[in-house]
C-alpha cells in the first residue's frame, strides 16, 4: 500500500508533494476465548449448560430440545450410555405432555439409532 500527500497546489510529484510505501493496517484484537474442555462431547455438555444458564430454557420446546441435544451427546460415550437413554426417556415424556410431536419423534429416532443392530448398548 502506498501513502501520497500533497502540501500545495503543485501537481503530483512536484515539490511539495510525496509518496511512500505505509505500514498494513493493524489488524483489530480479539477477545480471548474461553478454555474448550478436552473432547468434543465435553464442549458440547459445557454449551448446553452456558445455554441453560443463561434462562434459555424458559419454555417447553427450549428445555426439551436441550435436553434432546445432552441425551444424544450421553449416548455417544459406552461410559454414559445408560444415562443419555434416562435423560431421553424423561424428555421424552416431556415433549408428550406438552404435544411437542415432532421433537418427540426426533427423540424415537435417537433412541433407535443407539439400539440398532450396530449399537454398543448394554443393558
Amino acid at each position: 500500500m502506498v501513502a501520497c500527500w500533497r502540501t500545495d497546489a503543485t501537481s503530483a510529484g512536484g515539490p511539495g508533494s510525496g509518496c511512500a510505501p505505509s505500514a498494513p493496517p493493524t489488524p483489530p484484537t480479539l477477545p480471548t476465548l474461553p478454555t474448550l474442555p478436552r473432547t468434543t462431547a465435553d464442549g458440547c455438555l459445557h454449551f448446553i449448560d452456558i445455554a441453560r444458564s443463561s434462562g434459555a430454557t424458559e419454555s417447553p420446546m427450549q428445555r426439551v430440545r436441550l435436553d434432546t441435544a445432552h441425551g444424544h451427546i450421553l449416548l455417544s460415550d459406552q461410559a454414559t450410555r445408560d444415562d443419555g437413554h434416562l435423560v431421553l426417556d424423561q424428555t421424552a415424556t416431556v415433549a408428550a405432555q406438552y404435544g411437542l410431536v415432532h421433537q418427540l419423534r426426533s427423540i424415537e429416532g435417537i433412541k433407535a439409532m443407539s439400539e440398532g443392530p450396530t449399537s454398543r448398548r448394554h443393558r
